[in-house]
Order: structure tokens, then C-alpha cells, then sequence
């Protein structure tokens, strides 16, 4: 699965001509605004919806705009309430962000968990990224399946592959590049061929 993400806050404004193209390769697009009001989130999704009519959408954190954009997916940060009385309000695809063994907890019942980072990302900064030990903690806890985020692009997806992960999702990897279009077709090339079953084979050993 490749899920395309919009992280308003470093989003380019020629994304939005190369969306239609983009949201053509992928399964979904995030739409991601922490530092966005609901009103100028909205109107992301909005424009969104418009240009990418037949993507599934799915919307971080703000559930009044989820539901005010009839969103397919909604996602929550890892500090979020228990999912179980989050399904009170949402009944839709639900993902969770899960980046430790810790923070599994309360988890069970979404469709999807994003662990991360797994690679060095301008999103962070100076951050290290996360040892894939972890991840392998964080999938003997799973209930659903996992994706992974973090500076992921075509050229470094197959190390993520065999550790039982079943997808990505990406942001700079996509719209930082020279055409997003291209890039998203070679990540979605990429993530096909990729083998995701747990104890496939390994493209790299986990040397962090």
C-alpha cells in the first residue's frame, strides 16, 4: 500500500498541480495540518476532493473536518484516546500512529498503524531514525496491518521489505521531488515489487 501524505505546514504550492497525476498512483493521500486551524484545513480537504475525486482521503487528527469532508480515513496521534472509544464517533478507516511497543497500547481496533521514522527526514530534523528492532517490536503487538513513514523514496523501500510491514507512506519522497508524478510512480513500482511478507528476504540488515 502507498499512501501519499500533504504535511500542509511543508507542502509546495505546485503540489497542487501535480496532485491529479500523484493521487492517480497511490492507494490514499494524508492530509496532514498540526499547525492549521479546522477552517484552513477544511479547505485543503476541499481542494483535495476536488482534484482528486477517486483517491480515498484520509485526515489527521481534526475528526470535525474528517467528517465534515465525508473523509474515507481518519488518523490519530499516538498519545490519542483508546481506539475503542474513539469507534463511538468514527466508524470508518481508522489508523494509529504507533512508533513503540508502548504506544500499541490502546491501539488494537484501528485498520491500520504508521510507525516511524525509518530513515532520516527533513520532518524531523537531527532526529535519528527509529532502529528497525524496533519495528519488529512494535509487529508481534500488531492487530492490524503496519505501514512505515520517514524518508522513505523508491531507492530505499526494499530495505523496509520483509519485516511484515504492508505499505508506506511518504511525503517528501513524492512532492520534494523534481516531478511528483514520476516519483510516485516509481514508489508505487517499487512497494509492488517489494516482498512484504514477514521472513521474506531482507534487502539490508538493520545496521542502526
Amino acid at each position: 500500500m502507498l499512501v501519499a501524505l500533504i504535511d500542509l505546514s511543508r507542502f509546495p504550492d505546485s503540489g497542487w498541480e501535480a496532485l491529479p497525476e500523484v493521487a492517480a498512483a497511490v492507494d490514499a493521500i494524508l492530509l496532514r495540518g498540526k499547525s492549521w486551524g479546522a477552517s484552513a484545513l477544511l479547505r485543503a480537504g476541499e481542494r483535495v476532493r476536488r482534484q482528486a475525486p477517486k483517491t480515498p482521503l484520509w485526515v489527521a487528527e481534526r475528526l470535525e473536518v474528517a467528517l465534515a469532508l465525508e473523509a474515507e480515513g481518519w488518523h490519530i496521534p499516538a498519545d490519542g484516546l483508546d481506539v475503542g472509544r474513539l469507534r463511538r464517533f468514527w466508524s470508518r478507516r481508522l489508523s494509529a500512529a504507533v512508533h513503540t511497543p508502548e504506544e500499541a497500547q490502546g491501539k488494537a481496533g484501528a485498520d491500520y498503524w504508521i510507525w516511524g521514522h525509518a530513515f532520516p527526514t527533513t520532518s524531523k530534523p537531527g532526529l535519528a531514525p527509529r532502529s528497525l528492532s524496533t519495528l519488529s517490536h512494535v509487529l508481534t503487538r500488531a492487530t492490524c496491518p503496519v505501514l512505515a513513514i520517514g524518508g522513505i523514496a523508491p531507492d530505499n523501500v526494499g530495505r523496509l521489505a520483509g519485516w511484515g510491514l504492508s505499505g508506506v507512506v511518504v511525503q517528501d519522497g513524492i512532492w520534494a521531488q523534481p516531478h511528483p508524478p514520476d516519483a510516485a510512480r516509481a514508489l508505487a513500482r517499487a512497494v509492488q515489487r517489494a516482498d512484504w511478507r514477514q521472513g521474506g528476504i531482507h534487502a539490508a540488515d538493520d545496521q542502526r
